[in-house]
């Protein structure tokens, strides 16, 4: 068989070639960096924007984007976004808009790093969750895993400093419990509800939930504004659109480190746009939960009981 010409190897052929958990990994290098590209445009946006406008336009731009493919899956079954779990569906709704207004509240009002570090916790508020509603056993070594992820949320929060917790900061470990909720409810609903479903659902609902309170304090963007507010719609999309894309390709536990890379990228971009560098309280904190993550990832891959939970679902 001739080997391929010099020249002539086409991308579609390198990439076939590269192992699955290769490729997944790829993907979601590429899903962190365009996460941290939305967050950094919340950040930027945030200080002319009210959350409540950004966080609608957010929701808005999915569920366009997601309508044409919507309509074409009726086309082919009529049933394709019919659901019996409206129940659930509402819970996660409800959820999903705590996560995005404590969230987009989060980054806009703490450094890009300090945000991101506290995000990583949803891991840690998982496992918790995984116990009291879906009745798992949790063994001694996660439960130490969880407790100095713990311990690093309280080196980023620092109460002790000042006697009293930045609202932001407890914005953002709201938004991590609620983010780590949502993945309990994707679980629950991925048994008989498909991918379209679960984030046209939560998208076009959340839309509609927050048109009339944005309405009250809209603030009409400017060109260049509201290209900044389309290229944070898109960096959202394309990096969940990327996210799924990286777990159908290879097993969770190879590729979900890949998605701490977010706190590489924040760090640069924080730096370079807004002046912000972490301190070493960040660094401690940012390394025990990240610690404590992928040593949970480690020991549910050693039993056999890799989930998808631990990183964001489809919103």
């Amino acid at each position: 068989m001739p080997l391929p010409q010099p020249g002539r190897l086409t991308a579609p052929v390198v990439w076939s070639g590269l192992s699955t958990n290769v490729r997944g990994g790829l993907l979601m290098l590429a899903s962190a960096f365009f996460f941290s590209v939305m967050a950094t445009l919340i950040r930027y946006l945030g200080q002319t924007l009210p959350t409540l406008e950004m966080a609608f336009f957010r929701a808005a731009f999915q569920a366009v984007v997601l309508l044409p493919f919507a309509v074409m899956a009726v086309r082919r079954d009529p049933s394709a976004l019919f659901t019996r779990r409206l129940g659930l569906h509402g819970i996660r709704l409800g959820l999903t808009v705590v996560t995005v207004m404590t969230g987009f509240y989060a980054l806009v009002n703490l450094p890009l790093a300090t945000a991101i570090s506290i995000s990583f916790s949803r891991a840690l508020f998982v496992t918790l969750l995984a116990v009291v509603v879906l009745r798992e056993v949790v063994g001694p070594h996660r439960w130490s895993a969880v407790a100095i992820g713990f311990l690093g949320v309280l080196v980023i929060l620092r109460p002790w400093t000042g006697g009293q917790v930045d609202l932001a900061m407890v914005a953002g470990l709201i938004s991590a419990a609620a983010v780590a909720g949502m993945s309990i409810c994707v679980r629950l609903l991925s048994s008989t509800e498909g991918t379209m479903v679960m984030m046209l659902y939560s998208s076009a609902l959340m839309s509609v939930i927050l048109a009339v309170p944005a309405a009250f304090m809209w603030v009409t963007p400017d060109a260049v504004t509201l290209l900044l507010v389309l290229a944070m719609g898109g960096s959202a999309v394309v990096g969940q659109f990327l996210l799924i894309s990286a777990y159908r390709h290879a097993e969770p536990s190879a590729v979900a480190p890949m998605n701490y890379t977010q706190l590489l990228w924040v760090t640069a971009l924080g730096f370079v746009l807004f002046g912000e560098f972490p301190g070493p309280a960040i660094w401690t904190g940012a390394a025990l939960i990240i610690g404590a993550a992928l040593y949970t990832l480690h020991r549910e891959r050693q039993r056999g009981r890799i989930r998808h939970a631990s990183e964001p679902p489809a919103e």
